[in-house]
């Protein structure tokens, strides 16, 4: 009885690279390389949280922030342009597996998330561009750098386990030879 790594690892279920996390179309990178994606994700989405959080009305209002905004911006425009990056990179993970989701007509942790931060920002958007007023980019973007340490927490304990399943699974050896041997079948003891 012959067997190949793959089939070992589907039956002793350890998903695939593209099963991971709602990454539909991972196949062929290594988990590694997804884990360092997600990381590298958190990593600008945190980063631009902090400046966003503080030009925002909490920075200002609550946590007492008072340095004007970079080159003369008002605070909003200042904002939209520091949460691109978060939106653009770091959440796009979410709005393609909202996409995907909603095209096999399902819902989940994707369209909750997107839709989240979607709402927030494209909101804060059309504020900014009418005129100003109060914005939610903060919102959008702490919570985008929220959940991409989640997901990039998550990533990292599934990696460590598929990494021990697939070490015990090449502990077994590639060819198995099935001895049959007939017991003797047990008469009755003797009355």
């Amino acid at each position: 009885m012959e067997h190949g790594g793959h089939e070992m690892a589907a039956a002793a279920g350890v998903p695939s690279a593209h099963k991971v996390m709602g990454h539909g179309d991972a196949a062929g990178i290594s988990m590694d390389s997804m884990v360092a994606d997600m990381r590298n994700r958190f990593l600008v989405a945190a980063t631009f949280s902090v400046p966003i959080l503080l030009w925002s009305p909490i920075g200002r209002n609550v946590l007492g922030f008072t340095a004007a905004a970079p080159f003369g911006l008002r605070d909003d425009i200042s904002l939209l342009l520091l949460s691109l990056p978060v939106i653009f990179y770091s959440s796009w993970i979410f709005f393609d597996g909202a996409a995907r989701a909603l095209r096999a007509r399902t819902l989940d942790m994707m369209v909750l998330v997107a839709v989240a931060i979607g709402a927030g920002w494209l909101y804060s958007l059309v504020v900014t561009l009418t005129g100003g007023g109060d914005t939610f980019y903060e919102a959008a973007a702490v919570l985008a750098a929220f959940v991409l340490l989640g997901h990039w927490l998550e990533m990292r304990a599934r990696g460590g386990a598929n990494d021990a399943i697939r070490t015990l699974l090449n502990l077994a050896p590639p060819k198995a030879t099935v001895i049959a041997t007939v017991k003797p079948s047990r008469s009755p003891p003797p009355a």
